[in-house]
């Protein structure tokens, strides 16, 4: 079987049985891949949702403020997926429990079981999180299944960064309602609608890793114009991350990136990468000297003036170790930790996911996590060769490397992200697999 060139695979629709592209070592081929007809308002539900992540913070103007974009189309694509998706139907029903998200549901159940002994005053702040999580794990548990389809997983995530793309510009161009600026010690940082400067950071460098990843594979767009237009529309989305100030936002971005820089079995695409490598970096170097704060706070870390880190730091350390296996409690560890930290009225965030899970549960409920997360990297580790190429592990890099500054285990994208991981992976071994028996029902042939 001689490889082919793979087609657009941002064209075509969702048949119930039609030819896919499959690769096998890297190499793809034309196979009859059998794909079940996604319903129609599922697929545009999804889209929606994914769209509506960087508008996240937006105001609605007709809800309250529990209430966002996200959690409206979120709504809309669970209620789809289940009138569709269940043992009634009669054609689909519900997805397995994969097994990161079964480590996820261990780490929820410990969660839940810290609720029993939590204090009334806390309650309400706890029901919050709970909620928060149960939808989480939910999307996940969906979205691992339905992100299996390639197809549709690129045009999810095509949507979230086009959306992030969107907000950038509307950054740039400083429409009313789109930039907040933050006067600091050290400058200014620019935000946008209700954000956090480190979030919006993260979104961006997400938005600006899909696209990069979407021109490099094979498959993803065909025409070089359209693969420099993709390039070229992580410049803005470069521009803001660098504007907000974020340390930790461009240090995640620059290390998924460097997942597209390891070598290539194409020359060419070697060549691409070379010229993108140096556009970004003269890019990056072009928006610091114009914006300078972003450089001032790397400097502030390399010269250890990082003072009320070092305290949150030490503060998570040392509760960590008065409680290591039950942790203290959700909710209840934020009061604690801005106590020791010097805030007595104030609460405050571990600034480090790993931290913030054994101070939350403990040993007891952050392994299972923790198991879940590494899993979710080595499915994007096993995609690698598939028809997403390196793109799940490109985000899955630049997620876990956030969170190494910051807490993003409650937050969508993140869980987006170990969603396409997921789905990518077990993609990629099923395609192999039939790959492998098309080969070898060749040679028996000859």
């Amino acid at each position: 079987m001689m490889p082919l060139s793979p087609p657009n695979s941002l064209s075509g629709d969702f048949g119930p049985a039609r030819p896919e592209w499959v690769r096998v070592n890297g190499e793809p081929f034309a196979a009859p891949v059998l794909r079940r007809r996604i319903p129609l308002v599922v697929r545009w539900s999804m889209f929606g949702l994914a769209a509506s992540l960087p508008f996240e913070a937006a105001d609605l103007g007709f809800a309250s403020s529990s209430f966002s974009l996200a959690k409206l189309f979120g709504l809309l694509f669970v209620a789809s997926y289940f009138f569709f998706y269940n043992p009634l139907s009669g054609k689909r029903n519900f997805p397995e429990l994969n097994l990161p998200l079964r480590c996820f549901l261990g780490y929820f159940l410990i969660f839940l079981v810290h609720g029993v002994f939590l204090e009334l005053n806390y309650l309400a702040r706890y029901l919050s999180v709970i909620f928060t999580v149960a939808q989480l794990l939910v999307l996940f548990w969906i979205g691992a299944s339905l992100l299996q389809n390639q197809l549709l997983a690129r045009r999810v995530l095509f949507a979230y960064a086009l959306s992030a793309l969107v907000l950038a510009f509307g950054m740039l161009l400083q429409l009313p309602g789109f930039v907040v600026v933050i006067e600091g010690r050290m400058g200014e940082r620019f935000t946008s609608l209700e954000y956090n400067p480190n979030f919006l950071a993260f979104s961006m460098a997400l938005a600006a890793l899909i696209f990069a990843g979407l021109a490099l594979e094979q498959g993803a767009v065909r025409r070089t114009y359209w693969k420099w237009l993709l390039f070229g529309a992580m410049l803005p989305l470069l521009a803001v991350i660098v504007r907000t100030g974020s340390r930790a936002g461009l240090a995640a971005f620059a290390v998924g990136f460097a997942v597209y820089m390891a070598p290539w079995r194409d020359r060419r695409q070697g060549k691409t990468l070379v010229v993108l490598a140096i556009l970004v970096l003269l890019s990056i170097g072009a928006l610091v000297a114009a914006h300078p704060t972003i450089l001032t706070r790397f400097e502030e870390t390399y010269a250890g003036n990082i003072v009320s880190r070092q305290q949150i730091n030490m503060a998570s350390l040392n509760m960590v170790l008065e409680r290591p296996l039950f942790g203290w409690q959700p909710v209840l560890l934020w009061e604690e930790l801005g106590r020791r930290a010097g805030q007595l009225w104030r609460t405050k965030d571990a600034h480090n996911s790993l931290f913030h899970l054994l101070l939350e549960v403990g040993v007891l409920g952050a392994v299972p996590f923790i198991i879940g997360v590494y899993l979710c990297l080595r499915a994007a580790w096993r995609a690698r060769n598939g028809a997403m190429g390196r793109l799940p592990l490109a985000l899955m890099v630049c997620a876990l490397s956030a969170n190494l500054a910051h807490t993003y285990i409650t937050r969508k994208p993140q869980w987006l992200v170990m969603a396409v991981a997921v789905a990518a992976g077990a993609a990629a071994q099923r395609d192999a697999r039939l790959a492998r028996m098309l080969a070898l029902g060749s040679k028996l042939r000859n």
